[in-house]
């Protein structure tokens, strides 16, 4: 599981997150290879389920609602049927009674099941939470502390750096408090920097450690901060600045045309494969990106053509 805004380098700002859930997502489903497949009967719907119900934290949320609307789907297809009948074989419409049928009631026992599982796994990650935010809070605690500390600044030094390691190891807490924390985590840390004066060595060792991790945000603030301690060196910093702005924006596109790509061939597949459901939904998710992408909305355009005319041909059944 992804950490969140509290597990960044030491002066990054967090930017905004989702928070988890149990309900993965497309991407996730396919990774595991439970690719949606159209089913046909109602038996083959409680079979999926059933399958599904064995790993029911990571199934896929999408396709827990697709078998539930094909599952109704074909139960009232079935009822229609059976009412069609009885009244073409001269019962009386208001005589007509469905035939018993225990599927409904298995279904519902696999889905409950699902949601049970789902539930109790939910309820875990809440309270592992809420113990991340007690150890986050002990961290802080002690973080406060060093920057009241007036011993040996090396010491204190490599102490603040091991309370910021364990900080960044602790993963999930209640989204309400990601915001707070941080604040605080980021206040006690300029106080630490003032406090222990560090030199001109100590932050070019960071900005080259930060460089070389790719943490191109942290390096940047560093070099501002940098920017204000060596007036002698403004011109040079600058351009510092200005080039990790460049691998900033570099990093980003380059983040984005792998994104874009990514959905574009999921999508692909899930087309080929007549999973269009899927394929609609990542090559959305690629115009989402790309506005205005000429592959992925000729496709949507498709399946959009597909759809409508699969729907007039089940209206005229």
């Amino acid at each position: 599981m992804d950490s969140n805004e509290t597990n960044r380098p030491l002066t990054e700002v967090p930017m905004d997150k989702t928070p988890e859930t149990l309900v993965s997502s497309p991407a996730q489903a396919e990774e595991n290879n439970t690719m949606y497949v159209p089913k046909q009967t109602k038996e083959e719907v409680i079979k999926r389920l059933k399958e599904l119900n064995e790993d029911a934290c990571n199934a896929d949320k999408q396709e827990l609602d697709l078998l539930k609307q094909t599952f109704y789907k074909l139960h009232k297809a079935e009822q229609e049927t059976a009412r069609k009948t009885f009244i073409e074989a001269g019962g009386a419409p208001e005589a007509f009674v469905m035939p018993s049928d225990d599927s409904e009631s298995r279904f519902k026992e696999a889905m409950s099941s699902i949601k049970e599982k789902r539930s109790a796994m939910a309820a875990e990650q809440e309270q592992e939470k809420e113990e991340n935010l007690q150890k986050k809070l002990e961290i802080l605690e002690k973080m406060k502390a060093l920057t009241e500390n007036t011993e040996d600044t090396g010491k204190i030094y490599n102490e603040f750096k091991q309370l910021q390691q364990k900080w960044n190891e602790i993963k999930q807490i209640p989204v309400g408090k990601i915001n707070e924390l941080w604040k605080t985590y980021q206040l006690y840390t300029e106080k630490f920097y003032d406090m222990v004066k560090l030199n001109n060595e100590f932050r070019e060792y960071d900005f080259k450690k930060n460089l070389e991790q790719k943490n191109y945000a942290s390096a940047k603030v560093y070099f501002q901060k940098a920017l204000t301690l060596s007036p002698a060196d403004k011109e040079s910093i600058r351009e510092r600045i200005a080039e990790t702005d460049r691998l900033i924006e570099a990093e980003q596109l380059a983040a984005l045309d792998k994104a874009y790509q990514t959905n574009i061939d999921k999508a692909d597949k899930a087309y080929a494969e007549k999973a269009y459901a899927i394929a609609k939904f990542y090559y959305q998710k690629a115009l989402e990106i790309k506005i205005g992408d000429k592959h992925a909305t000729e496709r949507l355009q498709e399946i959009e053509k597909y759809i409508g005319e699969r729907q007039t041909k089940e209206a005229e059944l």
